[in-house]
């Protein structure tokens, strides 16, 4: 597949090394000795989230967005990920990973405030402590952690799917043995979505739409759901 070439590791300790636990509860300060940068980064953090809320704005009819929240390498294990305060799961519902080192996540209107506000109380210059050793080490608050965290926040885009011409979609559908059929990966299982209603009817609409569209789709039960995805059988008409 074009989009998911055969990746080779280099970065094995990530993957099959303990993580290293935060002894205490201490968090790690990933811009530490760079409060400039650090109020620079939290600006355009800002700024990629206001685009995504004006995209959604300007289709007020979908009202959701999915989002790649682009990790630092330093903050792919588990108890660095900004799941707490930035994306807490409660409120920005995580729908999987990306490339490497990505999250997926869904926006809306009403929950993009939660992680403009938790990016906004992040400290723009840190405070010091002492250690046992009497050296002097940052001491940031979660919120800094976790936008620290973060390299960059994006929409999905027409490049991140899966792509063929339209040469390519008419010989797969001149083909007999494909019954003219495409394949269609959702985000999110229609099934599930039902399990979280009311917070998550944006994302229910959108997808009731999708398969309103010019689609004729076939799905028995839950034969269609894969790992929470949705998987459509659908026929152009």
């Amino acid at each position: 597949m074009p989009n998911n070439p055969v990746q080779v590791v280099l970065n094995t300790d990530n993957f099959i090394g303990r993580p290293e636990q935060n002894p205490g509860g201490s968090v790690k300060d990933f811009f530490a000795g760079r409060d400039a940068e650090f109020a620079a980064h939290k600006g355009r953090l800002l700024h990629e989230l206001g685009q995504i809320r004006q995209q959604i704005q300007k289709n007020p009819e979908l009202g959701v967005e999915y989002a790649h929240v682009v990790l630092q390498s330093e903050a792919w294990a588990k108890s660095r990920r900004p799941m707490e305060r930035v994306l807490p799961l409660e409120q920005i519902p995580l729908i999987g990973g990306g490339n490497l080192g990505e999250l997926l996540v869904e926006l809306t209107v009403e929950n993009i405030p939660v992680v403009s506000k938790a990016i906004e109380r992040a400290e723009d210059t840190v405070s010091y402590r002492l250690d046992k050793n009497e050296v002097e080490v940052p001491k940031p608050s979660r919120n800094r952690s976790e936008v620290g965290s973060i390299q960059t926040i994006r929409s999905h885009q027409p490049a991140d799917r899966r792509t063929f011409s339209a040469e390519d979609a008419v010989q797969w559908l001149e083909d007999p043995r494909t019954g003219g059929i495409y394949v269609v990966e959702t985000f999110v299982d229609l099934l599930e979505l039902d399990k979280d209603a009311p917070k998550r009817a944006r994302a229910k609409a959108a997808l009731q739409r999708f398969l309103k569209w010019s689609l004729r789709h076939d799905c028995e039960g839950t034969g269609c759901s894969l790992y929470g995805l949705m998987m459509i059988a659908a026929r152009l008409v």
